[in-house]
């Protein structure tokens, strides 16, 4: 994104820059921080991040993270809203009624890798192109932009990266997997061909797809790079049309083309990413267990 603006200098303290009712930071209670609001250990932070369709920006930081200065990260983009929760904090916290566990999910699979989750417009699966309700990923090189605010947001705020002793670190991104549920798939589907070398893998859970082509050339293109689609009720006719263009696609360069999945989750839309995240998680090849 040739555009992307500077995160300029942050505030000492940015509370008021967020919407009612979402702290700036969760953690479980421990001997350090006794009196800190309740989420799952070890940290998220919600950062009011100065580009659209970002604000609040949840960061999960899981138990026994390595505070490395090179991070792999999951990028996740939630689906449209539908009146059921406003931001990201609402989203994967346990009020939430389709019990989004993506945090507890991280810390259970063992991996390390930062959770990153920013709230988007109220739906950012209405439309591919042209739809405000993706804000800053709704152009290519949106999502690196939006990266590179993160870290340097995570950088100044957390005293693992603040308050080292070796001076301040900014965090570099190194591995990168996109993940979305629902309307979540139209970031995933604009952003992954700018970001594709820092993409490992790309987890849709039940997505919207729009150009099928456009994710049939990614696998073609990016043969290493691992594509597996969780379908469930959700634009099933575009998914069979994808699958036909496997085969095709398998017959004509005489590749199996094993990194483009299709897996039955049910028929429920929510279940497709709570029953499936976790174990994506854990058998994920490019993240490194803590």
């Amino acid at each position: 994104m040739a555009d992307c603006p500077k995160v300029g200098t942050l505030p000492q303290d940015y509370s008021a820059k967020l919407p009612k009712g979402v702290p700036p930071v969760e953690r479980a209670p421990t001997s350090m921080f006794p009196s800190q609001v309740i989420g799952p250990a070890d940290t998220t932070w919600y950062f009011p991040i100065d580009l659209p369709g970002t604000s609040p920006t949840g960061v999960f930081i899981p138990q026994g993270f390595g505070y490395q200065s090179e991070v792999d990260v999951i990028l996740y983009f939630h689906g449209n809203k539908r009146g059921e929760f406003d931001t990201i904090q609402q989203y994967w916290n346990s009020g939430f009624k389709y019990n989004v566990t993506l945090r507890e999910d991280l810390n259970a699979a063992g991996k390390s890798a930062l959770l990153v989750a920013p709230t988007m417009g109220s739906a950012p699966g209405h439309a591919l192109y042209g739809n405000k309700d993706l804000g800053v990923f709704g152009k290519a090189g949106g999502a690196e932009c939006f990266l590179d605010h993160v870290m340097q947001w995570l950088g100044t705020y957390d005293p693992h990266y603040s308050l080292n002793k070796s001076g301040k670190i900014i965090p570099k991104v190194r591995k990168v997997i996109l993940a979305g549920h629902s309307g979540g798939g139209s970031p995933i589907h604009i952003q992954m061909e700018s970001l594709k070398a820092k993409i490992c893998e790309i987890w849709c859970f039940d997505v919207v797809y729009y150009d099928i082509n456009d994710w049939m050339n990614f696998a073609v293109y990016n043969a290493t790079k691992r594509l597996t689609f969780y379908y469930a009720v959700q634009s099933l006719e575009a998914l069979h049309k994808l699958r036909g263009l496997k085969e095709v696609a398998k017959a004509d360069l005489k590749k199996p083309l094993d990194n483009l999945q299709f897996i039955d989750a049910g028929k429920d839309h929510y279940k497709s990413l709570t029953n499936n995240f976790r174990n994506q998680v854990k058998g994920s090849s490019c993240l490194g267990s803590r």
